[in-house]
């Protein structure tokens, strides 16, 4: 057992229920918190950080060069993916209401689409010379993985997560 933790704020995995003051995990799911970050940004890695990451890199293998899709690019998980992304070197569409789309471009989307107002996937094509994109992430679900499907190019993947339709519609899961 390493002592040298003991005392240190520190940042820990945990499957559920970690948004607590004090959580007992194994001594493997400990990290030194960097003193760079508050409390708050820290706890933002394991749970939107990891999330991104899987989805985009782990499992949507973006590389250099090509495109990704980010639905709720405004949400947490839609923030760090967008930070991956830059950081990859993909270029960036991200569905977003409108109100976020300067802070957005701000912070490294290149092609912010309203959602609201408008058809997101002919906008979509239309910005990609009808070839979509390489990789979408969607956290909706439901029939609106249809659409996202549609937005891919030829060999592109879907990396669906959250699934927010199925909680609307009632599809509700309990935590054991």
């Amino acid at each position: 057992v390493d002592k040298s933790i003991i005392g240190l704020p520190v940042v820990a995995m945990t499957r559920f229920r970690g948004q607590s003051e004090k959580v007992v995990v194994a001594e493997s799911q400990l990290f030194e918190k960097p003193e760079s970050l508050s409390f708050e940004k820290a706890a933002a890695i394991p749970v939107n950080y990891l999330t991104a990451y899987a989805l985009l890199v782990a499992m949507g293998g973006l590389q250099k060069g090509e495109s990704v899709l980010i639905h709720n690019a405004g949400g947490g998980v839609g923030l760090a993916a967008l930070d991956i992304a830059k950081k990859i070197g993909a270029t960036t569409y991200g569905t977003a209401s409108p109100s976020k789309h300067e802070f957005l471009r701000a912070r490294g989307l290149d092609h912010p689409i309203d959602y609201r107002t408008q058809d997101w996937l002919p906008i979509l094509k239309e910005l990609t010379n009808d070839r979509g994109v390489e990789l979408v992430i969607d956290p909706i679900g439901g029939a609106h993985w249809k659409k996202s499907y549609a937005a891919l190019r030829h060999t592109g993947r879907l990396g669906m997560f959250g699934v927010s339709a199925a909680s609307a519609n009632g599809l509700g899961g309990k935590l054991k």
